[in-house]
């Protein structure tokens, strides 16, 4: 156990001591290159440093789009310099201050990653707007409830969100702009907005006929022959009892190069539009940004209620940036640059609007390094790798589980002198990455192997991919280690972070094996953990355990609170400037050094009807593993025991003997293969979890588990409420009948 740290002041709390080894294992603080060690982040800005990498590397690629060919078929990757970018960023600030938008304003983006989403919100930040990013995947009640609290004043929307954002101008009176990603027809558009609202409002749309209208998808074609302004289209319809506002005519005026800028909104205008239109207006310099001004408020994926609004100003970003230039320094290039300036490549395709995938972006804007950016339908994930070939790879864990999930299934599918050679190649990886463990010296991979093997399983993800980060939740260790030997990659990087704290916090070590092991390295940041009384106790005596108690934070990457939201910020944010994460971690020490690991949330703690705590997100990471995916525990405290619900991969079941060769889907639902199940889970927690904490029945869901049907939030994190909503009378009979 580690020994009672000297630099608490409190017997209720412990400092956890920053960690002396870098993240590239070596004894020093930071590897940090002569540009991170020059510049002066003290006047740092997410914009300024957009334009400082422009003027340093202005013809490099930045920016890299696939254009679609047909519905599976896409052309290699077209790339915008820095410079170029820079023109496009120019002509949209130029625009926004043609418009009646003030610096301070909020703007939504609202779409998936693409090329135009960090231009308009780099340019939002040019024009002193702030920017609020929505989830592609945000349901109707989010979006009305993030647009009214903001009071947003503009919009920069995908061609399938423009009719939706213009028909919540009764829920959003603020909105006077929105700008399409995508051409739109200005017909459908005018008789979309009409239907979506009619729709909303329950309102019995018609045709003249009085034939009710059923696909709003056909309302222009059914209903209005022309459509050259919204009220010529509401007099083309009869509404039953419910009339329709008087003030419907101010939903949207669509405006062209050359039309005078309305004085009531909301405007709509197409991108290209937007860009001609700041092309010929006066162009003036930057809105003069300073470090602490908010240019951002990110609202969580809700998973506990209603999503909060963090507000994150422009210096949070600064130690991201010093913690990922850490981690990216120290290891090859890309191929492509052997001759040239060299940069990294990164595939965009985890939610920009995740503190995530934001911060990563803006730490490789810094660094001068180029962003390509995923075709936009997750199914062609492994396509759009093998076109960009990333050298870093951004991931959450359930991406990595289902890579892994693909590989081991190719493994195990091979026979013979091939089935010999991939288990001798990664044996023997494994036993060069524990002497690079001990040794902190790496080591070079076999040319046979790498030939042979390692190459094999490289291509899965582009072939010159050499750094892996993965965060947003906690992942598998087994399932890390099994990469580092087949990749040959030594730097998979697990992190700890949340929105609130520019996603900074902790990470694992370069050559490190055992995962959710986690350091201090980000400077300007200290971490502590608090004692909760009647469960953790951060001060344990000799003999009692390691020390565990609620993770607190404290440091310039903590947010300035929640947006609107008082009480709530007073509640996370105490009086000393620590940050209090709801996370309950464990200090433990690896070689000779502090670490932290998470063992739960303090939401996600039950007490049973016996009286015992049971921590329900620990018991997941403890239960979950290649044949179950997705897996949720659930306990009532009027029981004894929890239950879990949990999907299944077929062939993996198959593999480990769980199902036979040639059994069904449908042979999942037999008790049989539950009980099979539940065994299992009583190896995978032996030694680890208590008798009440192992489940007494499991129910297995036939259907994948999406932000759609609620169960996972836009960040793919399960719902445990909406589990307990949804599955009610399914854990109740679960109770009722038990399996063992």
């Amino acid at each position: 156990m580690p020994e009672n740290n000297e630099n608490s002041s409190k017997p209720t709390e412990y400092h956890i001591k920053a960690h002396p080894l870098g993240l590239s294992g070596e004894k020093c603080e930071f590897n940090l290159i002569e540009r991170t060690k020059s510049y002066n982040f003290d006047e740092y800005t997410p914009i300024k440093g957009f334009r400082d990498a422009v003027a340093e590397f202005g013809d490099r690629p930045f920016q890299g789009t696939r254009q679609k060919v047909d519905v599976d078929s896409y052309r290699d990757y077209n790339w915008r310099t820095y410079r170029e970018v820079a023109v496009k960023v120019d002509q949209l600030r130029d625009f926004l201050r043609t418009t009646n938008l003030k610096p301070g304003d909020n703007v939504i983006i609202y779409g998936r990653n693409r090329e135009e989403w960090l231009q308009a919100d780099l340019a939002c930040m040019a024009a002193g707007l702030v920017s609020v990013p929505l989830y592609d995947a945000l349901g109707i009640d989010n979006l009305m409830h993030i647009g009214a609290l903001t009071e947003a004043k503009a919009a920069f929307v995908d061609k399938r969100h423009t009719a939706l954002m213009l028909s919540l101008k009764d829920v959003i009176p603020s909105l006077e702009l929105v700008v399409s990603f995508d051409p739109v027809d200005h017909h459908n558009l005018l008789a979309n907005t009409a239907a979506l609202y009619c729709e909303r409002l329950n309102i019995d749309l018609r045709t003249k006929d009085d034939s009710p209208v059923y696909n709003w998808d056909d309302v222009a074609s059914q209903i209005f022959s022309s459509a050259p302004s919204l009220p010529s289209i509401l007099t083309a319809v009869e509404v039953g009892s419910v009339p329709i506002p008087p003030d419907m005519h101010k939903f949207t005026s669509i405006i062209d190069a050359t039309t005078p800028y309305p004085a009531e909104g909301p405007v709509a205008i197409e991108w290209n539009v937007a860009l001609t239109r700041g092309n010929a207006a006066e162009s003036k310099p930057d809105y003069p940004l300073k470090p602490e001004d908010t240019f951002s408020i990110l609202f969580s994926s809700g998973t506990t209620g209603t999503p909060k609004g963090v507000i994150f100003h422009c210096s949070a970003l600064v130690g991201a940036i010093l913690q990922a230039s850490a981690m990216l320094e120290g290891s090859p290039k890309h191929p492509a640059s052997k001759t040239g300036p060299q940069f990294d490549i990164v595939l965009s395709f985890l939610p920009l609007a995740h503190v995530f995938q934001r911060a990563v972006e803006h730490c490789f804007i810094w660094r001068g390094d180029a962003i390509g950016y995923y075709s936009g339908n997750v199914k062609m994930l492994m396509g759009d790798l093998a076109a960009l070939k990333p050298t870093v790879m951004i991931a959450v864990p359930r991406v990595l589980t289902r890579v892994y999930n693909s590989m081991r299934a190719k493994i195990d599918a091979t026979t013979g002198l091939k089935h010999s050679l991939l288990k001798h190649y990664l044996r023997l990886r494994h036993e060069q990455m524990i002497t690079m463990n001990r040794t902190r010296k790496y080591i070079k991979p076999s040319p046979l192997g790498m030939r042979l093997v390692y190459s094999k399983f490289r291509a899965a993800l582009g072939g010159s991919i050499r750094q892996i980060w993965c965060g947003s939740a906690p992942i598998d260790g087994e399932v890390l280690v099994f990469l580092k030997e087949a990749l040959c990659l030594e730097e998979i990087y697990e992190g700890y972070g949340m929105t609130e704290t520019a996603c900074t916090g902790g990470d694992s070590s370069k050559f490190e094996l055992r995962m959710g092991h986690l350091a201090v390295h980000t400077p300007g940041l200290i971490n502590k953990i608090v004692s909760v009384p009647g469960q953790y106790d951060a001060c344990p005596k000799p003999g009692e355990g390691n020390p565990k108690g609620e993770l607190c934070l404290k440091g310039s990457t903590i947010f300035k609170g929640y947006y609107k939201d008082e009480e709530t910020t007073r509640a996370a944010i105490d009086e000393d400037g620590w940050f209090h994460t709801g996370d309950v971690a464990e200090i433990v020490t690896v070689d000779g050094h502090e670490c932290f690991k998470l063992v739960g949330r303090l939401k996600n703690v039950m007490k049973l009807s016996q009286g015992e705590f049971v921590n329900l997100s620990q018991i997941d990471s403890v239960l979950e593993c290649p044949a179950c995916p997705s897996l949720v525990t659930l306990a009532k405290g009027t029981e004894a025991s929890v239950v879990v619900i949990c999907t299944v991969d077929i062939d993996q079941c198959k593999i480990e003997g769980l199902l036979p060769k040639h059994a069904t889907p449908a042979a999942v639902q037999e008790p049989a293969f539950r009980r099979a199940l539940l065994e299992k889970f009583k190896k995978l927690g032996a030694g680890k979890l208590r008798p009440f904490e192992f489940p007494k029945s499991v129910h297995i869901t036939p259907y994948e588990w999406t932000p759609e049907n609620k169960l996972l939030t836009p960040t793919m994190k399960t719902v445990r409420g909406q589990f307990m909503l949804q599955f009610e009378r399914i854990i109740d009979d679960m109770y009722a009948h038990p399996l063992i």
